[in-house]
C-alpha cells in the first residue's frame, strides 16, 4: 500500500531502549520493553503527531548484522532492511553508558547508504556529565548526536523537531480546529507514562430508566458508515496467525516460525478489499495460564487480551490438523464473554483432505465441542495458499455491518409478546419474574434491554434462553454478539 504520511524508523543494537523511545514519544506503552535483549521482533507502527505534524512511527527489533547470527535475528533484521528506502527519517539509537562498542559501528556502515535520512539518538543521557559523553557519537559520521533520555523525557522534543525537518515539504500537516496556530497547541513529553495496561474489569453502570425511554439514534448509527473495521487473529501459539496476516496484506508484515510465540507485540496493518478497510490486529499465542512463565510472553498474552477486547470482529484460529483443543475452547469462551463478532477460521486446510465431507465434519465437530458455535461461521483457509481469503474478507464486513443494525421497539414488545409471554420463566421463591417491554438500546454489540419486576429473577440460564430466542426470531445474526440486560423500573439496575 502506499505511503500516506511521513515514517519515522528507530534502529540500534538490542537493549539501547528503542521501544522505551516509543513509549515515551507515544505516551504509553504499546511497546513491550525488558532487560532481556531481543524482546522487540517485527516492525511496528505508531501514529505520532508532533509540533503540528502527523507521522508514523515504526520500532524495529535490535541489530546484529553479523554472519553468525540465528534464523529468527535474520528474519528480524530483513524486516528492517525491507523498509529503509520507503521511511523519510532513520533515527539510529546508541547508548552513552557504552560508549560507541563494535555493534554502532557495523550498524553505522549498514546505515552510510541512507546517511542522508540518518539521526543519531544518544539514549540514557540523564543527567550534565552523560550529555558531555555524547559527542563522542560524532564519530559514527551522521553529524551532530542528540542526547536523550527515554526513560525521562529528556531531549525527546528536539530529536523530533530535527526529524520533521527531514520530511517532504508540508508533509503530513495537520489543520487543528479550533486552534489559532501551532502554538496553541501544546505537548509534554515529561509527564509519566500512561500505562494501559492497567485494565479493569468491565461492570455493567448502573443507569436510570430514564435512559431507555425511547432510544435516541445517532446518524452514524442510522447511516451504518464504518470507516475501518478493526479484525484481531487470535489463537494458540502455533495455529498460522502470523502466517494469514501476511497473506491478508500480501507481503511479509510479521515474522514466521515454526517456534511457537514468534510474535511478541500486537502486529497491525490496514489493508483494503472491495471498498472497504480492514486494520487486521495479529496477536501473541494465548496458551494456559498456568503455562505462561516468561514476563514477557505474559505481557505479550495481556496486549492480546485488550486487543481482542477491543477489536471490532474476532478471528479465532484452529489448525486443520489438530481440531478443537481444550485452549481453544478458552479462547472461543474469551471472546464469547467479551461480546465480540467471532469467525472460528480452520487454517492449513491445504494439510487436510479438502472435502465437503471433511467440512462438514469439523463444523460438526466444532458445534459438540461448544454449542454456541451454532450461531458463529466457520471459514476454511489455508494462509500458505492463499485460499479462502476473499471470502473471509467479505464475511468479515458483512458480520461487521450486520452489529450495527437495529430493531425498532415495536418489533421488540411483538417479540416480547410472540416469544416470552409463551415460555415464562420459573418462579424463584414463589416469585416470577415479568417482562413489561423491551428495547434495542445499543449497536455493536446489539444489546436488547428488558425491562422487568425484579432483575434478581432473570437467571443466566432465562438470560441465554432469551438470546437464543432473539436470534431464533430476527435471523440475521450469525456471526454477532448479543448482550441482554434486565433493568427494573424501580431500583432502576441492571443484570446482564
Amino acid at each position: 500500500m502506499k505511503k500516506q504520511v511521513p515514517q519515522v524508523l528507530i534502529v540500534g543494537r538490542p537493549n539501547v531502549g528503542k521501544s522505551t523511545l516509543i513509549n515515551r514519544i507515544t505516551g504509553s506503552r504499546l511497546a513491550i520493553t525488558a532487560e532481556e535483549s531481543g524482546v522487540t521482533r517485527d516492525v511496528r507502527s505508531f501514529p505520532v503527531e508532533w509540533n503540528t505534524r502527523g507521522f508514523d512511527v515504526l520500532d524495529s527489533g535490535g541489530l546484529l548484522l553479523t554472519k553468525d547470527v540465528d534464523a529468527m535475528q535474520s528474519k528480524i533484521e530483513s524486516r528492517v532492511d525491507a523498509v529503509l528506502n520507503d521511511v523519510d527519517v532513520i533515527l539510529f539509537i546508541t547508548d552513552v553508558t557504552t560508549g560507541i562498542d563494535s555493534t554502532d559501528q557495523i550498524i553505522a556502515k549498514y546505515l552510510r547508504p541512507h546517511a542522508d535520512k540518518v539521526i543519531i539518538g544518544v539514549n540514557k543521557s540523564d543527567n550534565m556529565a552523560r550529555y558531555a559523553d555524547a559527542t563522542a557519537f560524532y564519530r559514527l559520521g551522521f553529524g551532530e548526536p542528540f542526547p536523550i533520555s527515554a526513560m525521562q523525557g529528556n531531549g525527546i522534543g528536539d530529536l523530533l523537531d530535527e526529524a520533521i525537518t527531514r520530511f517532504p515539504e508540508n508533509a503530513g500537516l495537520l489543520v487543528y480546529e479550533g486552534k489559532k496556530s501551532k502554538d496553541d497547541v501544546t505537548f509534554d513529553l515529561e509527564e509519566p507514562l500512561e500505562d494501559p495496561l492497567d485494565v479493569t474489569e468491565d461492570g455493567e453502570e448502573w443507569a436510570s430508566e430514564d435512559d431507555f425511554k425511547e432510544p435516541v439514534i445517532p446518524e452514524k448509527e442510522q447511516k451504518i458508515d464504518i470507516n475501518e473495521i478493526k479484525v484481531a487473529i487470535v489463537g494458540r501459539p502455533n495455529m498460522g496467525k502470523s502466517s494469514l496476516m501476511n497473506a491478508l496484506a500480501n507481503r511479509d508484515v510479521s515474522i514466521v516460525d515454526d517456534v511457537a510465540g514468534t510474535t511478541r507485540d500486537v502486529v497491525d496493518e490496514v489493508i483494503e478489499f472491495e471498498d472497504k478497510r480492514f486494520r487486521i490486529l495479529d496477536t501473541a499465542g494465548l496458551r494456559r495460564k498456568a503455562r505462561v512463565h516468561d514476563v514477557i510472553e505474559y505481557f505479550s498474552t495481556l496486549r492480546a487480551n485488550k486487543t481482542l477486547a477491543n477489536a471490532d470482529l474476532v478471528l479465532v484460529m484452529l489448525d486443520a490438523t489438530e481440531g478443537m483443543t481444550d485452549q481453544d475452547r478458552r479462547i472461543v469462551g474469551m471472546v464469547i464473554e467479551n461480546r465480540r463478532n467471532m469467525i472460528v477460521v480452520v487454517n492449513k486446510w491445504d494439510l487436510v483432505d479438502r472435502t465437503d465431507q471433511t467440512r462438514r465434519d469439523m463444523e460438526k465437530m466444532l458445534q459438540h465441542n461448544i454449542t454456541v458455535m451454532q450461531y458463529y461461521p466457520v471459514q476454511f483457509v489455508s494462509a500458505v495458499e492463499h485460499h479462502g481469503l476473499g471470502r473471509l474478507l467479505r464475511q468479515i464486513a458483512d458480520i461487521t455491518v450486520r452489529g450495527y443494525q437495529r430493531v425498532d421497539t415495536a418489533a421488540m414488545n411483538k417479540f416480547v409478546v410472540d416469544m416470552i409471554y409463551t415460555h415464562p420463566p420459573k418462579a424463584i421463591g414463589g416469585k416470577r419474574l415479568k417482562i413489561y417491554y423491551a428495547t434495542q438500546a445499543e449497536v455493536a454489540p446489539p444489546t436488547f434491554v428488558f425491562f422487568v419486576n425484579e432483575p434478581s429473577l432473570a437467571t443466566t440460564e432465562y438470560r441465554r434462553f432469551i438470546e437464543r430466542q432473539i436470534r431464533s426470531y430476527f435471523g440475521d445474526l450469525q456471526g454477532c454478539a448479543i448482550r441482554v440486560k434486565f433493568r427494573g423500573k424501580a431500583k432502576a439496575k441492571t443484570r446482564s
